[in-house]
């Protein structure tokens, strides 16, 4: 399908063309498809054969995608901090608490969000972040473990 040509499938698989052709053969038969018709003395793909090349070829690019993506990990390139915090110290404190994480963890990608304070619990409960940076009176409705990261 690629080389549009037998004799050209057996150079790129450095097979012989009979090679080749035996194989196509040999698959037409087992699984019942015909893969190539013969016009005007040369062999082009049936619709069944560019149908099947066009599922392979997807799978193909999955798994590209996947070796991608597996890489990225592999260097931490994905990991990703997502920090809450509220205004009143999103420009003061949240930003010396990530200088610190930083300078531990210098991989990860940071995103930072402005919550109200009302967003905060709902903001780690849903997994929308990792942490969020907030400061809580002892003496508010407002218990300690909201302050804590999940």
């Amino acid at each position: 399908m690629v080389t549009g040509a037998i004799s050209g499938a057996a150079r790129r698989l450095a097979v012989s063309a009979p090679g080749v052709s035996r194989l196509v053969k040999h698959a037409e038969k087992s699984l019942g498809v015909r893969f190539l018709q013969r016009k005007s003395g040369r062999f082009f793909p049936t619709p069944e054969a560019e149908n099947i090349f066009e599922r392979i070829n997807a799978v193909y690019k999955k798994v590209d995608d996947l070796n991608f993506i597996l890489s990225r990990i592999g260097r931490g390139d994905l990991w990703e901090l997502r920090i809450g915090s509220v205004p009143s110290i999103s420009q003061s404190m949240t930003p010396r608490a990530i200088e610190l994480v930083r300078r531990r963890y210098p991989e990860p990608r940071v995103d930072i969000n402005i919550l109200k304070i009302e967003e905060a619990i709902e903001y780690l409960l849903l997994g929308k972040g990792e942490c969020v940076a907030m400061s809580c009176p002892r003496t508010s409705n407002i218990s300690s473990s909201a302050c804590a990261t999940k």
